[in-house]
Formats: C-alpha cells, structure tokens, sequence
C-alpha cells in the first residue's frame, strides 16, 4: 500500500511539474497573440487582447497622433514654443555653424564678417522654417500619409505572424518548458523522499 501510496505522489508531483511548464508556454502563447478583448464581470481583463494586437493599433494611433500633433504645430507661428520650434532651432544652429565654417571667414574685416553670418543665419532660417511648415506637411497631404499608415492594418496580418510563431517558437518554447519542469519535478520527487 506504501508503495502506491508513494508511485501516485510521484505522478502527482511530476504531473503538476510539467502541467506548471504547459501552462507557462499557454499563457505566454495568450499574452502575445489573443486576439479580443476579455471582460470579467464588466471588467477589462487587461492581457485582452495579446500584446501583438495591442501594439499594433497603438502603433497606428501613435502615428497618426504624431502627424496630426505635427500639422497643428505648423500651423501655429514660432513664437508658440513646442517641440518643432526646439527642432527648428537646434537645426538652425547646426547648419549655420557648417556653413560657416565651410566658409572661413575669420580673416575678414570684422564688419563685412557679421553681415555674412546675418545673411547666412537669415537664409538658413528661411531654409528650415520653409521646409518644416511648408514642404513636409505639403509632401504629408500630398502622398495621402494617413491613408498609408492605416493601411499598415490590412498590411501587417497578426494572424500570419501568429501562425509563423506556433511553427517555429511556441513548440520548441512548449518541449522545452515540459522538460525543463520535468526536471524540477524529478528533483522535488527526490527531495521528497530524501526529507522524508
């Protein structure tokens, strides 16, 4: 009767060892790739839908966010500080600093020198805010960017990738979590009965 007694916690202890590693590589399987959304009891469950899904449709609200935050700055002069009049400027600095050092002009009278570095700040000026208010956002409406970013949707399938992840990763994540908890579960048997 000992000996049963003893053959059943044996399966017990291995069978939960291993049903721990299956269930492991499931929930690893659901975090990435579940494709709805859960509510339990009117709640969201947060892990719904996997984060595949998650990710990609915040990918695609992020960026529309961002073209649509873009566009609502250039419409607004510079004095209105933001994160585009931060770029502009740090673009100003560092094109006009190449450029004149391009143009060496340190052995020039003092007064012709200024009147260079003003005619260079000014047209880099020019040069920058007329591409930044005007070329990009012309090049956004005109190569319907919106519209190509929604296609990103229809483009990235998480159905194909789910499928390619079940062929080549969920398997062998599955194989080795079971023996690996197969294992733990051999060890914990013999602790078992060496602390008997």
């Amino acid at each position: 009767m000992d000996i049963l007694y003893n053959i059943l916690k044996v399966i017990v202890i291995l069978g939960a060892n291993i049903g721990f590693g299956c269930v492991i590589s499931y929930c690893f399987h659901f975090y990435l790739f579940y494709p709805k959304k859960i509510y339990i009891w009117k709640y969201h469950f947060y892990f719904s839908p996997g984060l595949v899904f998650r990710k990609k449709n915040q990918l695609i609200m992020y960026l529309h966010l961002k073209i649509d935050e873009y566009i609502k700055y250039t419409n607004k002069d510079y004095f209105h500080k933001n994160y585009l009049t931060r770029y502009e400027d740090k673009l100003h600095r560092e094109l006009f600093n190449y450029i004149i050092n391009i143009l060496n002009i340190e052995w020039m009278p003092n007064i012709i020198k200024k009147n260079i570095e003003r005619q260079v700040s000014q047209l880099t000026w020019f040069f920058i805010y007329k591409f930044s208010r005007t070329i990009i956002p012309n090049m956004i409406k005109d190569l319907n960017i919106n519209q190509k970013i929604d296609k990103i949707d229809l483009i990235v399938d998480v159905y194909k990738l789910r499928k390619i992840f079940e062929e080549h990763f969920f398997y062998f994540i599955l194989n080795f979590n079971i023996l690996f908890f197969t294992l733990v579960g051999i060890v914990n048997v013999l602790l078992f009965f060496l602390l008997k």
